[in-house]
């Protein structure tokens, strides 16, 4: 499949697939970008050229802190 980025266009391929209710393909630059609001939505995220489910931890320093 040449799947590419639903954000960028045509000229760069997809490398992560994103679903919640619908699907998205993103770039690796579209995906790291969005990573945050993605997770806070619920959105899952897969390698889109194997049956990898990517984790990544929240950036938590860009969070006030709470005293």
């Amino acid at each position: 499949m040449n799947e590419t980025c639903d954000r960028c266009g045509p000229a760069v391929r997809a490398a992560y697939r994103t679903r919640r209710i619908g699907e998205l393909c993103l770039c690796g630059h579209c995906a790291n970008t969005l990573w945050p609001a993605l997770f806070a939505q619920g959105w899952t995220i897969w390698r889109l050229h194997g049956p990898t489910l990517v984790y990544r931890e929240v950036n938590r320093a860009r969070r006030p802190k709470i005293r």
